[in-house]
């Protein structure tokens, strides 16, 4: 291109992808541009600057916010995971209880049956101890 003095001025900048490409047209408008203007695109220039660092800033705030929210996720998973497995735990503790205590049950069956067959069985003594005593007494009158 060439300046104002019309030399010809090379310019060596890589201008592949569109990022570059913007960069240069920047530059070359900036330099092809009068004194005034040149303080109209510096005044936008740092505008954006300002702007983009304002973004950037919110930006890598929200970011670490997503990468906190992201951990705060997971460990909740993790939590709901140990809560389902203690509830499944505590699931076949329960059952386990329920089988012990239909067992205590059944053997406290048993010892109600065997506390009554007792029971008969001394209501039978005492009777044949009655008996015994009555014979005593009917021999010993005799």
């Amino acid at each position: 291109f060439f300046d104002d003095n019309k030399i010809v001025k090379d310019f060596k900048h890589n201008i592949s992808g569109d990022e570059n490409m913007k960069i240069t047209t920047d530059i070359l408008h900036f330099t092809g541009t009068s004194e005034t203007e040149r303080e109209e695109l510096l005044k936008e220039q740092e505008a954006m600057r300002t702007i983009n660092s304002y973004f950037q800033e919110n930006r890598k705030k929200l970011i670490q916010q997503e990468k906190m929210l992201e951990e705060s996720k997971k460990a909740l998973d993790e939590n709901k995971k140990a809560l389902e497995e203690n509830k499944k735990v505590l699931d076949e503790n329960k059952k386990a209880l329920d089988e012990k205590n239909k067992a205590l049950g059944e053997k406290e069956k048993v010892i109600d049956e065997k506390d009554k067959a007792l029971d008969e069985n001394k209501k039978a003594l005492d009777e044949k101890d009655k008996l015994i005593e009555e014979l005593k007494r009917k021999l010993n009158q005799k």
